[in-house]
């Protein structure tokens, strides 16, 4: 029945076109989860790494230039009220940077790196006060061996490694951190083309079922016209 053909053909076009949409739909979703899933591995990058390397270096930069102002200080007499300031803004500088850096999210291996660290600072700030004690004393000499292989200079360069730790941490850790944002990446470009592919395939496929519903119809009204000119030949015979 042509009534029946014309519901059946249009049921057919109205799925295929859901189909399609359903289609399109399933691979803008895919594509928007890959591109959140990349957005997160930088936000975990950003502020589980680049954060605290930023901090560190503000506390290394510090640091580096304390121990330049106490030579000052041993050195200079005349600069010696002003340089005390100087060293205590220093030590207040690289304690305030500590707190920002303990109230991140830290993993086990970086609280541990940052315990060995504040050990040897505590260390580091005795023997400064014993150095700026034996300078007041007058005992420059004494201050000077103190900073050079003496008490001062070991305590120093165990911070200066314990830095250099913690900073080659978390330069690991966003390295490792880059690699498998870079892995997420190679996944989800994967799942959208296999999800683009499939995509087309089933378009395709949308598209001859719709071909097919259409001929159908069309090769029976041709059918019915020959049929009636047939007919009437028949009659006229």
């Amino acid at each position: 029945m042509p009534g029946a053909r014309r519901i059946s053909v249009a049921a057919k076009l109205i799925g295929s076109f859901l189909t399609i949409a359903l289609i399109v739909l399933a691979v803008a979703v895919v594509g928007y989860l890959g591109m959140r899933a990349i957005n997160a591995e930088l936000s975990d990058v950003f502020e589980e790494e680049l954060q605290p390397i930023t901090i560190l270096g503000q506390i290394d930069a510090a640091f580096y230039r304390m121990r330049g102002d106490v030579y000052q200080y041993v050195l200079q007499p005349q600069e010696r009220a002003r340089l005390e300031q100087v060293i205590a803004t220093g030590r207040a500088e690289v304690e305030r940077a500590g707190e920002r850096y303990t109230a991140l999210n830290l993993a086990a291996d970086e609280r541990a790196a940052w315990s060995k660290f504040s050990k040897a600072w505590a260390v580091y700030q005795q023997e400064i006060a014993n150095v700026l004690a034996l300078v007041r004393a007058d005992n420059q000499d004494e201050a000077l061996r103190s900073l050079g292989a003496g008490p001062a200079g070991t305590s120093s360069q165990a911070v200066a490694e314990a830095l250099d730790g913690l900073i080659e941490l978390h330069s690991h850790h966003a390295d490792q951190a880059q690699q498998e944002g870079a892995a997420t990446f190679r996944q989800n470009t994967v799942i959208l083309a296999v999800a683009t592919v499939l995509g087309l395939l089933l378009a395709i496929m949308a598209g001859l079922r719709v071909g097919a519903a259409v001929a159908v119809p069309r090769v029976a009204q041709v059918e019915l016209h020959d049929d009636a000119e047939l007919g009437g030949d028949t009659g006229q015979g």
